[in-house]
């Protein structure tokens, strides 16, 4: 019994041994293998910063869905079902209303007499709002006696029928305004123009193709989330590995090395699948009709689209027992606008030929104002701002766009204020400054059961 167990323990330790040197040759070998692959030799420290390196495609969220958050840069980058896009409330930006607009908060303590007044359209008429609210104010407050409460419904490049949906999209919410005001024109003649080579159709919100390229296509989640699955599975083996004694070993970093290779050439597959599925094209979901054939064409529909949403506009305000007054901004491409001099044309006036949003002007901002006059007969109240500038050759545009100066948007806004206090008091059959604001409030329809507004909590 002694000899038989001295014989298996002799066994076990040639085992043992053989065991040893099968695994030092295992390590040796892989040692050397992947020093001949990597052209340097495997020392601990870069066996462990192998491991340590990030896993590509962690990039993947990014690359299918896009920076999700709100740069200084373009702060207007949250899609919204209804109007396009608007800024997020959340993000942090202050001065951002529950719709997503600039606001100060004012209507929240409006007082129940006053007079409250919206204002819609693009950035110059969110500038109006933002810096000369005041002026446009003043008028409206000697002509009626009352307090005015001017508020914000316009955003950067808004152009029609974004202005018509927000206004049904706050009404619907349980808003009531006693005057909304439409300052527009020159986003509605530029923009789709800026679209049309990128075949964008001319009636969807500013690049909408590229607010919503990033959102991924149905057939793509599969391939995004099987990518994405193949990385984490990289990245917890490489934990693993890194984790325990064994990271010091040539031969698990091999072992390593080939299961990672397998799923990395794994993620890619579905990545080149994701990126099949999800390349950017011409398609429905990212830029809707095909936009017209030719530059008169587009010109035609715009105006038509202008023209129609004006009148929807109005149809909404009165439904809703307030008055709508729609006024065409300036412009500095319109000829015959403003006497341009010579330090304001280094500022004001950017190249205009063709493919450009000064040419565009040119061509549709006498189409729009014979469009304007068209709405009168039918009691819309439009006003024509073009010639608002005729008599200033002093400097009053602040860039080569279409945004005026402080002194050109405090201009407007006092025109704008002016024209509507004297159709108030004109309407209301008295040049006094109560009974216009009172017979205007006393014909306004009963809004019915709504609800409740956001603003106004």
């Amino acid at each position: 019994m002694g000899g038989g167990s001295h014989r298996g323990s002799r066994f076990r330790g040639a085992a043992a041994l053989a065991l040893a040197a099968g695994w030092l040759l295992a390590e040796a070998g892989a040692w050397l293998g992947l020093s001949i692959a990597d052209r340097a030799p495997l020392t601990p420290a870069r066996g462990l910063a192998l491991l340590e390196r990030p896993v590509r495609g962690d990039n993947l969220v990014e690359a299918a869905l896009g920076d999700m958050g709100t740069t200084p840069q373009r702060p207007w980058q949250s899609v919204h079902p209804y109007l396009g896009y608007v800024v997020d409330p959340a993000s942090g930006w202050p001065g951002i209303g529950p719709y997503g607009l600039p606001s100060d908060g004012a209507e929240a303590a409006t007082e129940p007499e006053a007079l409250r007044v919206a204002l819609f359209g693009g950035s110059v008429a969110m500038a109006v709002w933002s810096t000369s609210r005041g002026a446009l104010a003043r008028p409206l407050e000697e002509a009626t006696g009352r307090p005015v409460t001017v508020e914000n419904f316009a955003l950067s490049a808004y152009k029609q029928p974004q202005q018509l949906m927000l206004l049904a999209f706050v009404l619907v919410r349980g808003e009531r305004f006693d005057v909304v005001l439409n300052l527009d024109g020159f986003n509605e003649a530029a923009l789709p123009y800026d679209g049309l080579p990128a075949g964008l159709d001319p009636t969807y919100p500013f690049k909408w193709n590229e607010r919503v390229e990033p959102i991924v296509a149905p057939e793509a989640l599969r391939s995004l989330a099987m990518a994405m699955g193949a990385g984490d599975r990289r990245r917890a083996l490489g934990r693993f590995v890194h984790g325990g004694p064994w990271r010091y070993s040539p031969f698990c970093h091999l072992a390593w090395r080939v299961a990672d290779g397998a799923l990395a050439r794994r993620q890619e597959a579905w990545r080149s699948r994701w990126e099949d599925a999800a390349a950017a094209g011409r398609s429905f979901r990212t830029h809707g009709v095909e936009p017209p054939a030719t530059e008169e064409e587009l010109y035609a529909l715009e105006v038509a689209v202008w023209e129609r949403s004006s009148r929807l506009m109005n149809a909404l305000v009165e439904s809703a027992g307030g008055r709508y007054y729609h006024f065409l901004q300036p412009n500095q491409y319109d000829e015959g606008a403003k006497p341009i001099g010579a330090e304001e044309r280094a500022v004001a006036l950017g190249p205009s030929g063709p493919g450009t949003g000064g040419w565009a002007v040119r061509h549709v901002y006498p189409l729009l104002s014979a469009a304007g006059r068209r709405l009168r007969p039918d009691g819309i109240r439009f006003r024509d701002l073009r010639r608002i500038f005729a008599d200033h050759p002093e400097p009053l545009y602040a860039d080569d766009c279409c945004h005026p100066s402080a002194e050109g948007l405090r201009l407007i806004a006092r025109r704008m204020g002016q024209a509507v206090a004297r159709d108030l008091a004109a309407e209301g059959g008295t040049d006094g400054p109560g009974e216009a604001l009172g017979a205007l409030q006393g014909t306004r329809s009963a809004p019915g059961p709504t609800m409740p507004s956001p603003r106004r909590r």
